[in-house]
């Protein structure tokens, strides 16, 4: 079956494979629509080649509390390497009617997503829409700034004219799966597919409509074009991420290596239900809150779907001064914000964490006490900024 490449995407892992894969794949089933996608791993050829062996053809396992399906996804065309294949990322810059990225949080202050899209736009002579789905406020305004920032004169220029940055909100809970968890769920569904990727029923996509040149039709297939993409990024961002990092950071504390076992203790569960209690009536939103938090409750406590409390953990720098400290900000004496920062201290006081700026942490932890230490990584999140 021919698909036509329209899109470019950055970042081939199982959230792209599970989430915008999967509405580009209800645009075909339900719309007739062929939106194939060129997908690039930025990290290494293991994922490009993993994708290739089995044809980009793939199961996704959908699972609620109560029951799971298996859908089959084909709407990745082709996978590729960023480093090895730059041709053919060349080449698909110059024909594609939208690129997305899912490359998270630490990618934005680095150089080189920056300067890898200019290069794609520096050949381009037709109008373009470039989404960043990642778990950043602004996410758009931010890849247009930097990018913008660091453009030359003649190509600022074309970018201001011809491309548009939406902001946009993605959700769905994708976990690592272990062999022995993938080798289950092969036997489950009678598949012996490597690429299996698991996820939840839930799946939310939310999308400024600010489209240069073609536009999809993914709000018939359930995602959603808004004038005003903040509301929903703030409550997911100060919710739902907040928590999962409060749960992640309290619960590896407990012992605990899943998500459904740290939320059913309840000295956890309370902690969680506080931050909702303090951070909800910051919120600018028409959503009824208080159904929003019963749900993530609901999806938090999910055991046909276990996701490891290490995977969220990570990159703690980056990630708070996303979920926290704009609500820490607004309110300085909640214990429950401040319990995620202390959570995440002892655990670097520790051991050295999964983070980009390990060797900065490591440094600040060095012949301090505790006390000091903590203070000190307090203020990392409230200096280390994003680009």
């Amino acid at each position: 079956m021919s698909w036509p490449i329209r899109i470019l995407h950055l970042g081939l892992g199982r959230f792209h494979r599970a989430h915008q894969a999967v509405y580009y794949q209800a645009l075909f089933e339900q719309l007739g629509d062929k939106w194939g996608v060129a997908s690039f791993s930025m990290r290494s050829p293991d994922a490009r080649d993993e994708m290739r062996r089995v044809h980009n053809h793939y199961p996704v396992a959908v699972f609620s509390r109560d029951n799971a399906e298996l859908k089959w996804v084909d709407s990745i065309r082709a996978s590729y390497f960023i480093q090895e294949d730059r041709d053919a990322f060349l080449d698909h810059m110059q024909t594609v009617d939208l690129v997305t990225l899912t490359v998270t949080e630490k990618a934005y202050s680095t150089d080189e997503l920056f300067l890898t899209l200019l290069e794609g736009l520096r050949q381009r002579s037709k109008p373009l829409t470039i989404l960043s789905c990642d778990n950043l406020q602004a996410n758009g305004d931010k890849l247009r700034e930097g990018l913008l920032s660091r453009a030359d004169d003649r190509l600022r220029v074309w970018i201001e004219k011809n491309v548009s940055f939406p902001n946009t909100m993605v959700d769905r809970i994708v976990p690592a799966l272990t062999p022995e968890r993938l080798h289950d769920l092969q036997l489950r569904f009678g598949t012996d597919n490597p690429e299996l990727v698991a996820t939840e029923a839930f799946t939310q996509w939310v999308i400024e409509d600010k489209f240069k040149g073609i536009r999809p039709r993914l709000n018939e297939v359930g995602a959603q074009f808004v004038v005003d993409v903040k509301p929903f990024e703030e409550m997911k961002l100060r919710l739902l991420n907040a928590s999962h990092s409060l749960i992640a950071y309290a619960g590896l504390r407990k012992n605990y290596r899943f998500v459904h076992e740290a939320i059913r203790d309840s000295e956890i569960h309370q902690r969680v239900e506080d931050l909702f209690r303090d951070v909800s009536p910051q919120l600018e939103t028409s959503a009824d809150l208080n159904a929003y938090t019963r749900l993530l409750i609901e999806r938090f406590d999910n055991e046909q779907l276990p996701h490891q409390l290490k995977q969220i953990a990570m990159d703690g720098s980056q990630k708070l001064k996303q979920r926290i400290v704009p609500s820490l900000q607004r309110s300085p004496e909640s214990r429950a914000l401040h319990s995620v920062i202390d959570d995440w201290a002892h655990l670097c006081f520790e051991t050295t964490p999964d983070d980009p700026q390990s060797a900065k942490i490591v440094q600040l932890r060095e012949g301090a006490t505790f006390e000091v230490f903590r203070e000190r990584l307090a203020q990392l999140l409230l200096t280390a900024q994003p680009r």
